[in-house]
């Protein structure tokens, strides 16, 4: 639905920004976004394969707004989680009920 569909297409925009902004040295890179439904759930996974993030992070607590605005749409709209790991590059994995 549209309730939960803008709020994923505005995370989608700002990791796709920031992959291309500052996680490709070479402005070259891959990107990966998978959405998938598993039970009563849904899961968006968003992967680049670049230089990620600092180690000891956390995206909760971020002073910048990219990841100020992934977290807090991602609590107040879709009212769901997020986890940010490095694997290889950034990956953002959000999780959320299928209906808000």
């Amino acid at each position: 639905n549209i309730e939960q569909a803008m709020p994923c297409g505005l995370i989608i925009n700002e990791c796709v920004t920031n992959a291309y902004k500052y996680a490709f040295v070479n402005k070259t890179g891959i990107l990966k976004i998978t959405f998938k439904e598993d039970k009563n759930k849904y899961l968006l996974e968003i992967k680049d394969d670049g230089i990620g993030l600092e180690k000891d992070i956390d995206i909760y607590k971020s002073k910048t707004l990219g990841l100020r605005l992934i977290t807090s749409i991602t609590k107040g709209q879709l009212l769901g989680s997020i986890k940010y790991s490095y694997d290889n590059g950034a990956k953002f994995v959000i999780e959320f009920k299928t209906e808000v």
